[in-house]
């Protein structure tokens, strides 16, 4: 404050007193200019300054990280599923891999129709033996010896309740296979001097060999348990 102004932007008030610039009551006070290492500068095509912002690497690092995480994760499941197919004991893998076989020739031609007639020969395949319902039936045969045969995995006894049931399932598996040879018997019947031969189709031969692997795997879980309650007596 003073009687007299002091130079540009003293400012007179109503009390006759002289004020500095920044004792105005409009006055504004500017903010210091940025460091100059903060916020790089470009020149565009039109040579005007251009802020550069400094990229955001926080996406890109945190993709990077997650990269190796995703990998780690494959790479362990990886090693889960190989160690619990190596700890499978040897009835399970006849018992598992039986009923996957199995699993697989159900959805293949059951019968080969032949036609014995000159310049004529296999006539095509046919899967009527095996669709629909008794399709479905099969498979839920299969899960069902799955479930019943599921503690063989780790090598472990079965209890008696599951043996007697994975007994029956495995009985009525081998029961599907020999109706499955007698419609190719009865169909050759039936069409007798036809003209027309059937036979066994890759189907019904793949489900035979998958029936008899579940078979060994069975007899191996009964012996086994055998022979561990011998021991314990």
């Amino acid at each position: 404050m003073s009687d007299v102004s002091q130079g540009l932007g003293w400012w007179q008030a109503s009390d006759l007193k002289w004020y500095p610039p920044e004792r105005h009551p409009d006055h504004v006070a500017r903010l210091p200019p940025p460091p100059a290492n903060d916020v790089p500068e470009t020149a565009d095509m039109g040579g005007d300054p251009v802020r550069q912002f400094p990229a955001d690497t926080t996406a890109a690092a945190s993709s990077a990280r997650r990269q190796p995480d995703l990998a780690q994760a494959t790479q362990a499941r990886s090693a889960t599923v190989k160690d619990s197919i190596g700890r499978l004991s040897v009835t399970a893998w006849f018992l598992f891999a039986g009923l996957v076989i199995a699993t697989i020739g159900i959805f293949f031609p059951w019968q080969t129709i032949t036609l014995n007639a000159d310049g004529l020969g296999n006539l095509g395949s046919d899967n009527s033996a095996l669709a629909g319902g008794a399709r479905f039936a099969v498979l839920l045969l299969i899960a069902a010896a799955a479930w019943l045969a599921w503690p063989t995995r780790s090598g472990s006894n079965l209890s008696v309740r599951r043996l007697i049931g994975l007994t029956i399932v495995v009985g009525l598996m081998i029961g599907v296979f020999v109706l499955g040879y007698y419609g190719v018997s009865d169909n050759n019947r039936m069409n007798a001097g036809s003209g027309e031969s059937f036979s066994a189709g890759f189907g019904l031969l793949v489900y035979t060999a998958a029936v008899l692997s579940v078979v060994v795997g069975l007899v191996r879980s009964w012996m086994h348990r055998s022979s561990t309650e011998g021991s314990t007596a």
